[in-house]
């Protein structure tokens, strides 16, 4: 309960900071959402725009680490799946391909 008070609490305050980078980086702000593990954002870009969603950025702001070098080296060789996951009402989950 304080972890998730603490986080209503803080993230706000850190995209208010961050969000002039992204404008500098020419990103919208509202298109920012917030992982933190194992980087830091997700970028929708065009998400909050008339056209839609034209690209997705990861950003990450510290080292390389292992996590980090298996995502670059997965999404160079464009080795990725897309899939929605849907819970059903009875809890089991419904996969989208």
């Amino acid at each position: 309960m304080a972890k998730e008070r603490a986080e209503r609490k803080e993230l706000p305050r850190l995209l208010r900071r961050v969000a002039p980078t992204f404008t500098k980086w020419r990103m919208d702000p509202r298109d920012v959402r917030t992982i933190f593990n194992p980087v830091e954002f997700v970028v929708f870009d065009g998400m909050n725009s008339a056209h839609g969603v034209h690209g997705i950025s990861l950003v990450h702001f510290g080292g390389q680490n292992r996590a980090i070098r298996s995502l670059e080296r997965t999404l160079r060789k464009k080795d990725c799946a897309w899939s929605t996951i849907r819970p059903k009402d009875d809890g089991s989950l419904s996969l989208e391909q």
